[in-house]
């Protein structure tokens, strides 16, 4: 009897294991950019020389300061971070998704030494943008903290 191991990565699979690791990552950068939710959950807005800084994605804290020549440049510098800390969220989403593509496509090859080795790197890279956006927020909150108390 001649016994053919079939493939467990037919097409279908494939094509299922792609939409369950996008599908997620699309749902979190649209939350992200139409509702702010994200890690943080920061957002700036102004209004008749007042500035609504928001913080928090699930249950959110409104702080409103006055926009006065003094704290102008520090709240321009505040929406610049916000914006920053944004998109090292969507860039993180996003290298996310293609790891795991790539994972998902060196499992599938069956290439031990690309799959652990693309694993080991991401969690060293995936450990450093923790910290990094770890260390962005406590520095929002200081600001954020700051302008309010003034």
């Amino acid at each position: 009897m001649n016994h053919v191991k079939k493939d467990k990565f037919t097409t279908k699979r494939v094509n299922l294991y792609l939409t369950l690791i996008l599908l997620p990552i699309a749902l979190l950068i649209a939350l992200a950019a139409l509702f702010n939710f994200y890690p943080g959950g920061y957002g700036i807005t102004t209004s008749n020389h007042e500035v609504y800084i928001d913080q928090g994605a699930i249950s959110k804290e409104t702080y409103i300061v006055k926009e006065t020549e003094n704290n102008e440049v520090r709240i321009g510098l505040l929406k610049n971070d916000i914006d920053h800390l944004k998109r090292l969220w969507y860039v993180s989403l996003l290298f996310t998704g293609t790891v795991l593509i790539g994972l998902l496509n060196f499992f599938r090859l069956k290439s031990k030494i690309l799959f652990f080795g693309t694993l080991i790197l991401f969690i060293s890279i995936g450990v450093w943008v923790c910290n990094s956006y770890a260390h962005d927020m406590k520095f929002l909150d200081n600001i954020i903290e700051e302008l309010a108390n003034r």
